[in-house]
């Protein structure tokens, strides 16, 4: 049985493992927690993050803490041939929010390639991609 920390914070700074939106705190999920939090993000929404040491995971899967980075690992050639496997068959939308090097990765997979029309990609840097998720998540209801 997976054992996850209780907390009321935004981050998860506890040892034991812990949700991927509780245990990432970078800008976009901030973004995300509190989309979630006031209500403005779907509820049948899936959200998949591309971890540099997990690979991809559904944000309710439990971590642990690590120092990995897509800098310090082969993340490009570690999960780049077919390693996204959509939950859905038939998606309304896909909106992908990545920096470069996790980009080049996802660009690489047969999932995205099948999806086709219905990508969305954020682009630009982080300062630029926030308000495009923000957009897109309010779009969803």
């Amino acid at each position: 049985m997976t054992q996850f920390s209780s907390h009321d914070s935004r981050f998860c700074y506890s040892t034991l493992k812990c949700r991927a939106t509780e245990r990432y705190d970078g800008v976009n999920f901030r973004v995300l927690r509190k989309a979630q939090r006031e209500g403005y993000c779907a509820e049948n929404l899936d959200v998949l993050i591309l971890s540099a040491k997990y690979g991809l995971i559904e944000s309710d899967y439990a971590i642990e803490d690590y120092e990995r980075t897509s800098a310090n690992s082969a993340i490009t050639g570690e999960y780049s041939f077919g390693f996204l496997h959509l939950k859905r068959e038939n998606y309304r939308e896909i909106f992908i929010n990545l920096g470069k090097t996790y980009l080049i990765t996802i660009e690489l997979s047969d999932g995205i390639r099948r999806a086709g029309q219905n990508v969305l990609y954020a682009t630009g840097g982080i300062g630029s991609r926030v308000p495009q998720m923000k957009q897109w998540l309010r779009g969803l209801n």
